[in-house]
């Protein structure tokens, strides 16, 4: 987990790094939701998703928009091990 005001050229590196299949990008505002970070993402490949008011009702080009808990859940946890 990284922080709000994470760069999205760190966000690359830890992907790069750490080679999650899946992102899920947090934005409670606006101002915080970043299409550089979706971006930089492409080149790896993870499944990207973003979450929270931030990134309002339209999904980011290149991501899924979750918007519950549940909806996450179902898209990040294969069903054969969802409970």
């Amino acid at each position: 987990m990284l922080g709000a005001a994470t760069p999205a050229r760190s966000l690359e590196r830890a992907v790069r790094e750490a080679r999650p299949d899946t992102v899920v990008l947090w934005a409670h505002r606006p101002e915080t939701a970043s299409p550089g970070a979706l971006r930089a993402l492409r080149r790896y490949p993870v499944r990207s998703f973003v979450a929270g008011p931030g990134w309002g009702a339209r999904p980011a080009a290149g991501a899924q928009r979750v918007s519950t808990l549940r909806g996450a859940l179902a898209a990040l946890v294969p069903e054969d091990r969802q409970v």
